[in-house]
């Protein structure tokens, strides 16, 4: 389009313009109107955001001067809109409806982004004072654009528990690019992560106002993130991602989640935790959850408590270590948690009898099942630098599980924590010059904890108090002519007390009185040619008080009366090549009369069932190198 010619100016040279060409004096002698011109742009209607098609414009009538020359402001009223000039002159137009018409000015309006009614003034003042004459009115209406851009309405960052609905529907917006709505635009609402779901259609069309509502987004039933997608295909920000995260719901059941049916030895604890969960509804962990754990049986605890109650973690999870009882056998713990299914839940354990065998050559001591055959690795093994093992020879437990050793190169005994492994420093040592301990071998507690050490270098036997550590000077000794020691390497205690002691280099069996002391004469021997003792090591004693002896030169074990003495045969001998003995020195008998024997040169451990005989082949062996039986001196339960 060409425009007519337009006078611009400022408002304050408008003022300063003079008429007196004109011949007028008053400009304001008369009022003069503001008319909108017929055809002169009022009532369009057009996109927001652009030019109105037609110009506007307006004419100065009833003046009592000249109808040109007249100052014209154009102020946009509502909508947000502008025009072209803000001061116009009035003057002929050049082309148009208007051409030829005196008191004209004309003006282009773009209208605001905002869809709905616009409105501008046009308005007549005085050249001279600039006060306001007279105002004519243009309308006209904006309409929406192309729909440009889709956002998000309502709906966004909400949380629901797991499976269940959120307060709010999902909506977005679909607007221009003036952020005006646009009805009739067809979304697509789908489920994008968390596994939740929609109620009602997945496409859905926006409303007058622009909204596209889902009907309803029900989160996934796991605990965490969850997204849905609104999408419409060209417009800017599409897809929409609506998240929502799923909580937790109540508490509602306790499950077992490890730990159960573990085995471990007398007063040793379990090597797996016992865990449970506490979970919602659709098994999420519930945390902060109050969990009892009780032991019902065996005897057994946890850290020395046998009830213990903690909440349950951010993973719903509730554990605790487990400590096997005394006692061969069952042991149950209970764990509660108060009104939910599955409550209560049991663990069962088995407390085993552990087999203690000292590896001279190896300078270790490896633990086994009391049940262990074949190439079965040790469950424990303590060696290492900070042992203190120097040629463990002898050794014995205490009711506590704690492991006493006699080690003949380093003529100490040293004493290791229920359950110590791997390179553990012994928690007690006897040592030093007042103790006489001198290439100790035989080991021995007595019912009231008394240690008993054959000192194979002294040929004596010395007794220490319990609790005695360090340089400690024994309660009493026997040593001396009479005692007839020669090589003290093997112990028992029988009734009353009386202590028994296979004396290797003599091939006897020695049995003291309970108080014995100093020079003291045995008050029985076993020996002889007809005894089968030759080279005895290991001795052990049944309930009846019939009396095992491992021999390790003749590579037999021979069973005496309870009161053999001299050169009595014996009641029954196992060997023979079937027997698998091997230089035998370890014995030891559990609690169902089996005979468990160390072969220091077989590098096993050969069991026998009670009463064995003769040729008697072993019920079971331990032998291979998966073992870790290097030398085995001595075993003990």
């Amino acid at each position: 389009m060409r425009w007519p010619r337009l006078l611009l100016t400022t408002a304050a040279s408008l003022m300063a313009l003079s008429c007196d060409d004109e011949g007028i004096t008053d400009a304001t002698a008369r009022t003069p109107s503001l008319v909108i011109f017929p055809g002169g742009g009022e009532g369009q209607t057009a996109p927001v955001g652009t030019t109105l098609p037609l110009p506007l414009l307006v004419q100065v009538t009833e003046v009592a001067g000249p109808a040109n020359g007249q100052v014209v402001n154009f102020v946009v009223t509502s909508g947000g809109g502008r025009v072209f000039a803000a001061v116009v002159l009035t003057g002929t137009p050049t082309t148009g409806p208007a051409a030829k018409q005196s008191g004209i000015a004309q003006n282009t309006w773009t209208l605001g982004p905002e869809a709905g009614s616009q409105t501008l003034e046009a308005r007549l003042v005085d050249s001279r004072t600039g006060a306001l004459l007279t105002v004519a009115t243009f309308h006209a209406t904006g309409v929406a654009g192309n729909a440009n851009v889709i956002r998000v309405s309502a709906g966004d960052r909400q949380t629901a528990v797991a499976g269940t609905a959120l307060g709010i529907a999902p909506a977005v917006i679909v607007a221009d690019q003036a952020g005006n709505p646009i009805p009739n635009v067809e979304v697509t609402f789908l489920v994008g992560t968390g596994g939740g779901s929609i109620t009602g259609p997945t496409q859905v069309t926006t409303s007058s106002s622009g909204i596209a509502v889902v009907g309803g987004w029900r989160v996934g039933t796991s605990t965490g993130p969850n997204t849905l997608l609104a999408s419409s295909a060209g417009l800017v920000g599409s897809p929409v991602t609506f998240t929502a995260a799923a909580t937790v719901g109540a508490a509602s059941q306790l499950l077992h989640i490890s730990g159960n049916g573990q085995d471990a030895a007398l007063n040793g604890e379990l090597a797996d935790p016992m865990i449970v969960q506490v979970q919602d509804q659709h098994a999420n962990g519930v945390p902060g959850v109050a969990v009892t754990f009780t032991v019902t049986t065996g005897g057994g605890n946890m850290s020395g408590i046998t009830s213990v109650t903690t909440l349950t973690d951010q993973a719903g999870k509730a554990s605790v270590g487990w400590t096997m009882g005394g006692s061969v056998g069952p042991n149950t713990l209970r764990a509660t948690a108060l009104g939910l299914s599955g409550s209560p839940v049991l663990f069962d354990a088995t407390a085993f009898v552990p087999l203690y065998v000292a590896n001279l050559d190896a300078n270790s001591i490896t633990v086994y099942r009391s049940d262990a055959a074949g190439n079965a690795a040790a469950i424990r093994t303590i060696s290492g630098p900070s042992t203190g093992l120097n040629g463990p020879s002898g050794l014995v437990s205490d009711a506590a599980g704690r492991l006493y050793v006699s080690n003949i190169n380093g003529h100490t005994i040293t004493v290791y924590a229920a359950n110590a492994a791997g390179n553990a420093a012994p928690i007690r040592t006897i040592t030093g010059p007042a103790t006489g301990i001198i290439r100790p071998y035989a080991l021995l507690r007595d019912a009231a904890g008394q240690l008993y050490v054959g000192n194979f270098g002294t040929q004596s036997i010395t007794v220490y108090a319990a609790d005695a550590v360090g340089n400690a000077t024994p309660v009493r000794s026997i040593s001396g002519p009479a005692t007839g020691l020669e090589g003290p390497v093997g112990f028992a205690l029988g009734s009353g007390g009386r202590l028994h002691v296979t004396s290797f280099d003599h091939g006897s069996v020695r049995i003291f009185a309970e108080t014995a002391s100093g020079n003291a004469s045995p008050i029985r021997v076993i020996t002889g040619p007809n005894s089968g003792l030759n080279g005895p090591t290991g001795i052990a004693l049944d309930a009846s008080g019939q009396i095992y002896v491992a021999n390790f030169t003749a590579q037999t074990i021979t069973v005496h009366a309870a009161d053999a003495e001299g050169d009595m045969a014996p009641l029954r001998t196992i060997s023979g090549g079937s027997t698998l003995l091997s230089r035998p020195v370890g014995l030891a008998r559990d609690a169902f009369g089996q005979i468990y024997v160390a072969n220091y040169v077989g590098q096993s451990i050969t069991v026998y069932q009670a009463g064995a005989f003769g040729n008697s082949s072993p019920i079971r062996v331990l032998s291979g190198g998966a073992t870790g039986l290097t030398g085995p001196n001595w075993v003990t339960f």
